[in-house]
């Protein structure tokens, strides 16, 4: 039993370290910051994996391997400032989601790219503890049972379409048609 631990503990430190070496190298090569990930999570992610490759890789390859991954919104001003150091990357990286941040916050908080959508269905009676749809609602010619609501919250604006379903092509549709192709594209809806 004592053998076989042994064994298994060397055989662990020899293999296990170049294992650990390769899956690092092919981590770092195809690293990307995420949308949501903010730089410092990303740069300490980075950071342990040159450490697992090499513990004495310089500062300039650990940069390139910072930049080639970073976001887009990001990466152009990073360059611009031509970081030599982790250091000098973490801070200007730092202050340019600093700053985009801001920007997006500011925009927002502005209600015109805001709105909410919802649908209103046929209302309903109940007869004799059964749920009716009411009669005489004047899209019933037409075959349309819902009514897409569309508010525009900067001005107060109501767009309201009557459909026959309220499926997501449906909706997708309707949506693109009726409101995007008039009023542009919302940030949020």
């Amino acid at each position: 039993m004592h053998i076989w631990a042994t064994f298994l503990r060397e055989l662990r430190a020899t293999f296990s370290s170049s294992f650990s070496k390769e899956a690092a190298i092919k981590q770092i090569g195809n690293r990307q910051q995420r949308i949501d990930e903010t730089v410092l999570h990303y740069y300490t992610d980075m950071m342990e994996l040159a450490n697992r490759i090499d513990h004495q890789m310089n500062g300039e390859l650990k940069v390139v391997y910072l930049t080639t991954g970073l976001k887009i919104s990001l990466k152009k001003e990073v360059l611009r400032n031509k970081p030599q150091t982790p250091a000098e990357f973490t801070k200007y990286a730092q202050d340019e989601e600093k700053l985009g941040s801001s920007i997006t916050t500011q925009i927002s908080n502005d209600n015109r790219l805001t709105i909410p959508i919802d649908y209103v269905a046929p209302s309903v009676r109940i007869d004799n503890g059964r749920a009716a749809p009411t009669i005489g609602w004047p899209f019933m010619v037409h075959k349309n049972r819902y009514v897409l609501c569309i508010i525009d919250h900067f001005s107060k604006w109501v767009t309201a379409i009557a459909l026959p379903n309220c499926t997501a092509q449906t909706t997708a549709e309707t949506l693109y048609n009726e409101y995007i192709c008039m009023f542009g594209v919302p940030s949020v809806i």
